[in-house]
């Protein structure tokens, strides 16, 4: 918008008309140009900012940026108070802010061209934004800046100018869009290159408040300490009257070891904002498991006590594109760029179509090493595709069988059901049960197990005692019965249902037979995301909207 306002005001202006006449022609072109496009925050943004600068020229003032942008923060402040905690807000005024703020100081480091000064200067004022938001960074993106905002400018230009002669004569507009495809065709091209580089994505996951304050503040004073060195700097340089020259050099070498060191300081606050951010989504030794809030379906999440990453099951039936828009963000914002182990309880839909989503999109999103399924003789056909799909896309596929386990850390995550001499139906009842335990914290997932598959595994005597239960197919009346209860003895009861879902889960039986066990129960209809994290001994549990109870 600045491109196309700005030359069409000169275009005017070299045309012989007046300021005034120019710029009421320039803010009525652009004004019209918003109204084509729409009123976002950065279309916005622009249009304020262009009023300020063609006002100041229209009125023999002086233009100033900061100004401006100050004038334009109001307006959309004003129009919707909401936009200043919208990640567009916040990364458009940001990145100007970065020029007039951080560039000034970084200007001319180790002579380092400006356009990478400048894009260096716009990262280091959004990388917090960045990372709050969207939990990684494209590692490249500052040198792939210096291929794109140069050519930018001959992208519009040649995409006016072939619009325009497309009107007069199709084939020569056509001619000159070429070009806009040939520098649009070179973008594409560097852009999936650099994300097949080693370390192309920097996954940090979701910083904390507190640090973000930090790195402001740091970067702040940094900008502050550095400005008043290059002013000292230039002061020094004017006036060298009654000063040795001896004197005149050491001032000036002392001056510029300062900016100097101000400089790194700032350039390598980003790495260490990274290195906190990633390192403070858990600690060793703690175990940290994730119900999370997949409307109707299941999805839990582990963190083991040594930092590797699991998933059990990752689904929903009313959640549209659960995997893209509700798992691969969450992993990311608790800094997870691998799954270790992706353990699916059986071939519902609820259970495994996020799972799919997350295979398909491990190149750009999270990697999964090894999907584990249930043991061979209760493979259906909705489990096999996921197989066959899960090795089409490079990740392991294993079947795991009672008894055995996978240990990490101290905690020891034990296969339950179904029996090698299972012979149900297959499905629901047939789910893989999986006992976890680390030190003297347990918890039982039981996927959607009823009938005879919890019949079998109630009789066998191999089920545990346990602090929290993941109680089965979403409180449904047909699983979880008193004599399953008797057996595992919950403390706590996890429940993963939608709200208002057609199937009236978690059943009103089935929390009544919880109740009278003196279970207290947790959804994530109420709490949203349930996080429980536990050293072996004491145990900590928090909500993501509270930590509510089920009423009775």
């Amino acid at each position: 918008m600045s491109f196309l306002g700005t030359g069409f005001y000169k275009l005017l202006r070299k045309s012989g008309l007046s300021f005034l006449q120019a710029g009421l022609a320039g803010i009525l072109f652009l004004l019209l140009y918003t109204l084509m496009i729409g009123w976002g925050v950065s279309s916005l943004r622009a249009l304020v900012m262009f009023l300020v600068r063609i006002g100041a020229d229209m009125s023999g003032r002086t233009y100033d940026l900061p100004t401006s942008l100050a004038a334009a923060a109001a307006v959309v402040a004003l129009w919707q108070p909401l936009y200043l905690l919208d990640a567009g807000f916040l990364l458009s005024f940001g990145a100007i802010l970065g020029i007039v703020l951080v560039y000034p100081v970084l200007d001319g480091f180790h002579a380092a061209p400006r356009s990478l000064c400048a894009g260096l200067s716009i990262h280091l004022m959004l990388l917090p934004v960045m990372l709050y938001y969207y939990f990684e960074f494209p590692l490249y993106s500052l040198l792939l800046n210096l291929l794109v905002v140069p050519l930018m400018s001959v992208v519009l230009g040649a995409g006016i100018a072939g619009s325009a002669l497309s009107m007069l004569w199709a084939g020569g507009g056509m001619g000159i869009l070429q070009v806009c495809k040939g520098i649009l065709w070179v973008y594409e091209r560097a852009c999936g290159m650099s994300m097949e580089l080693p370390a192309a994505r920097i996954v940090t996951g979701r910083p904390g408040n507190i640090w973000m304050a930090v790195y402001y503040i740091v970067l702040l004073g940094g900008c502050t300490a550095g400005l008043a060195s290059i002013r000292s700097r230039k002061q020094n340089e004017k006036e060298p009257w009654g000063k040795s020259q001896e004197r005149e050099k050491e001032e000036t070498r002392n001056i510029m070891r300062e900016t100097c060191f101000v400089r790194t300081v700032m350039v390598v606050l980003p790495a260490v904002f990274c290195l906190i951010c990633a390192c403070s989504h858990g600690k060793r030794g703690e175990l940290q498991v994730v119900m999370l809030d997949v409307g109707q379906g299941d999805g839990l999440y582990i963190r083991t006590p040594s930092g590797r990453h699991y998933l059990i099951d990752g689904g929903s039936t009313d959640v549209s594109k659960v995997g893209t828009y509700r798992i691969e963000p969450f992993l990311k914002s608790r800094g997870v760029r691998e799954l270790d182990y992706v353990f699916i309880s059986h071939g519902d839909a609820d259970h495994i179509n996020g799972v799919e989503e997350l295979l398909e999109n491990q190149a750009m999103g999270i990697r999964i090493h090894t999907l584990v399924l249930p043991d061979e003789q209760v493979l259906d056909e909705a489990l096999l595709e996921l197989a066959k799909k899960a090795e089409d896309y490079g990740t392991k596929a294993v079947t795991i069988r009672k008894g055995q386990q996978v240990q990490d850390g101290g905690m020891t995550l034990t296969c339950l059901a179904p029996a090698a001499d299972y012979g149900g139906e297959i499905g629901n009842a047939s789910s893989m049960v999986l006992a976890l335990k680390y030190q003297e914290f347990d918890m039982l997932f039981t996927g959607d197990v009823e009938g005879d598959g919890e019949y079998a595994l109630t009789e066998s005597g191999d089920l545990p005692k346990c602090d929290i239960l993941k109680v089965a197919h979403h409180g449904s009346k047909n699983s979880t019965s008193n004599a399953f209860l008797e057996k595992t003895d919950p403390a706590i009861g996890f429940i993963s249902a939608g709200r208002n879902n057609r199937y009236s889960h978690p059943h009103q039986e089935t929390l009544e037979r919880l109740r009278q066990l003196g279970c207290r129960l947790f959804s994530t209809q109420d709490c949203g995301a349930v996080t429980v994290k536990t050293d072996g001994s004491k145990m900590e549990m928090e909500g993501y909207l509270r930590i509510e109870e089920i009423p009775p």
